[in-house]
C-alpha cells in the first residue's frame, strides 16, 4: 500500500513516515520545502528506498492529484501546516495553508477516489 504524507519532513510527519515505512509501506512525502536530512537521521538506507519525495504545495490541487495518481496512493496522512513564528507573523497565510490546504488535500483525495 502506498501512503501520501503531506508535511512529511516536518516533526510529526517525519515520525509518521518512519512508522509507516517500518510497517512495510511505500510512502510518498509531499512537502513544500523537503528536508532530506531529517529522514537520514530517522531511516536506514533500505527504509529510505521505500520513500519518494515530491516537492509540492497543498494549495496546488492539480499537483496533489497528479502525485496521488502517479504514485498510486491509497491513503493520505495530512500533516502539512504553517505553525509558530511563521503563522504568527502572517495569520491570513496560515489560515490559507492550514484550512484551505486541508480542503485541497480532501478534494484531491476525493477526485482520486
Amino acid at each position: 500500500m502506498a501512503y501520501l504524507v503531506t508535511g512529511g519532513t516536518g516533526l510529526i510527519g517525519s515520525y509518521t513516515v518512519r512508522d509507516l515505512v517500518r510497517e512495510g509501506a511505500q510512502v510518498v512525502i509531499y512537502d513544500l520545502l523537503p528536508n532530506a536530512g531529517v529522514l537520514e537521521g530517522l531511516l536506514s538506507d533500505e527504509e529510505r528506498s521505500r520513500t519518494k519525495t515530491v516537492q509540492g504545495d497543498v494549495s496546488d490541487v492539480p499537483h496533489l492529484l497528479r502525485t496521488i495518481k502517479e504514485h498510486k496512493v491509497e491513503a493520505v496522512f495530512h500533516l502539512a501546516s504553517l505553525l509558530g513564528d511563521a503563522s504568527n507573523s502572517n495569520p491570513p497565510q496560515a489560515l490559507s495553508i492550514n484550512c484551505g490546504g486541508t480542503v485541497n488535500v480532501f478534494e484531491a483525495a476525493r477526485r482520486a477516489g
